[in-house]
């Protein structure tokens, strides 16, 4: 849709948007500016598109710039669906027990569509509620450490150790 009035993305070098963060960092909250540093440089809008597309079409699908283009680049009018049953690595997924962008039968159909033998679930955290991880806590959490790091490590080390 923003494509539309050509819109590439949000935030980019838009002085306004500066001015509004240099202003909130210095005056009311300089902590909680670490944590927006990242939108200062902008987001691309294309990966929300692309996100959006997914969700409606239901199909885990390369970008559709639509049907000629899609015919140009893809050399078929619809855009190619990635076939995760050719994924035959080693997987771990890792979820937020309270993350509302995610649901469940989601996280079990890309589990089912994995293709490796090898491949398990963990919930973040997995036992703490009231520490319990939504889609930004995988970024901004006071308890990624704790829940997310000395996971990730405990699962490198295992993968090392089989190897």
């Amino acid at each position: 849709m923003l494509n539309i009035i050509n819109v590439k993305g949000l935030l980019y070098h838009e002085a306004l948007v500066h001015k509004l963060f240099t202003n909130f960092c210095k005056n009311v909250a300089p902590i909680v500016c670490v944590q927006l540093i990242n939108l200062i440089g902008g987001v691309s809008i294309y990966p929300l598109e692309q996100y959006l597309q997914i969700a409606q079409s239901k199909k885990f699908q390369k970008f559709d710039h639509g049907k000629r283009k899609n015919k140009k680049i893809y050399g078929q009018s619809d855009p190619p669906t990635y076939v995760l049953s050719n994924i035959n690595v080693p997987a771990r997924l890792l979820y937020g027990t309270q993350d509302g962008l995610f649901l469940p039968q989601n996280l079990d159909r890309l589990f089912k569509e994995i293709g490796s033998t090898n491949k398990e679930k963990y919930p973040t955290p997995p036992d703490n509620k009231d520490e319990a991880f939504s889609h930004v806590d995988f970024i901004f959490s006071e308890y990624m450490e704790k829940n997310l790091y000395e996971k990730l490590f405990q699962i490198l080390d295992s993968q090392f150790q089989e190897n």
